[in-house]
């Protein structure tokens, strides 16, 4: 999840910016509905796929990563990808960018867990 929403969904709102002539402002309010729609989902996912004693490892590493930063994070990503459109070697260097940070969290939060 952390890479498509991080990296993929900036990606595909800018493509959809530039297939509808819209900016991203304009679609700023359907991405925050659902931002609402995931929040009231999250937490029922979570306590059904993750039946972890408090405390446990994987928790605290599953509980550093949430779903409405990751999206507040790719709307920034947005942002500034789309100031970006008119130097296109930039933008690109900042896309390349994002998708080296956003594979390194995901290899982190992928990191096997010692035994305790």
């Amino acid at each position: 999840m952390n890479a498509h929403i991080e990296n993929d969904l900036p990606l595909a709102v800018l493509d959809t910016c530039r297939l509808t002539g819209r900016t991203p402002d304009r679609l700023h309010a359907d991405y925050l509905r659902v931002n609402a729609l995931l929040a009231q989902v999250e937490a029922q996912v979570r306590e059904s796929l993750l039946p972890v004693p408090a405390g446990g490892p994987l928790l605290h590493v599953l509980s550093v990563w949430s779903i409405d930063r990751a999206r507040d994070a790719a709307w920034a990503s947005v942002l500034a990808l789309w100031e970006l459109r008119r130097v296109p070697p930039a933008r690109a260097m900042v896309a390349d960018a994002l998708s080296g940070s956003v594979g390194m969290v995901s290899r982190a939060l992928l990191t096997p867990l010692s035994p305790n």
